[in-house]
């Protein structure tokens, strides 16, 4: 589980350079959607956490091939490992798995089909799936995250059979670095504190 040291926050700029950051703005002639997505393998991501224990979490890309990339997730009481797939229109995760998270599970056999993001990446594309609602709020939203300040795209999330809506933030080059969970007096927070390069400890 990555935890210290939190120093390395400045190759996070360093990151961005390898990945094409820009300006974080999303637009139409954005089509290949997998630079708001999390696909640097070795890299590894810090999640922190507030209004729950099991909010901070730690990001590891694993395996990449093609379309594909496999992150493992440590944290939110669980460790799995999730295969996202980007298309020309979509960021879907398609595997989540708890057996063997380490193991390459990019050929597997899907089990989920769960649109993270969805072309026109534009305020007012709206897609479902069978727990939520998600539509896209903003392209140039300004976060001020631990990583720095940042211009990212937001997506609501609104769940069918629960009170609740989830905040989902995506900054091209860098990928998913936030959610704010809102259910009543419950607010949930999970945001982007550092990111590790491959080789660094």
């Amino acid at each position: 589980m990555v935890r210290r040291p939190w120093l390395i926050t400045l190759l996070l700029g360093v990151g961005c350079l390898v990945a094409g950051c820009g300006a974080g703005l999303a637009t139409r002639e954005d089509k290949y959607l997998g630079s708001y997505l999390q696909n640097q393998v070795g890299y590894r991501y810090h999640f922190r956490g507030t209004g729950s224990r099991f909010a901070s979490m730690d990001w590891e890309v694993l395996f990449k091939k093609g379309n594909k990339v496999q992150i493992v997730e440590t944290g939110r009481g669980v460790r799995a490992a999730m295969v996202f797939r980007t298309g020309r229109d979509a960021i879907e995760l398609v595997y989540f798995g708890e057996k063997s998270p380490y193991g390459n599970h990019l050929r597997n056999r899907g089990n989920l089909h769960q649109v993270w993001l969805h072309t026109p990446l534009e305020v007012g594309t709206r897609w479902e799936d069978r727990q939520a609602v998600y539509e896209i709020i903003a392209v140039d939203e300004k976060l001020a995250l631990p990583v720095g300040q940042r211009r990212a795209l937001k997506v609501k999330k609104t769940y069918k059979e629960l009170d609740a809506t989830e905040y989902m933030y995506f900054v091209r080059g860098l990928g998913f670095v936030k959610s704010e969970y809102v259910s009543g007096e419950v607010r949930v927070t999970t945001e982007l504190e550092t990111i590790r390069l491959p080789g660094k400890t």
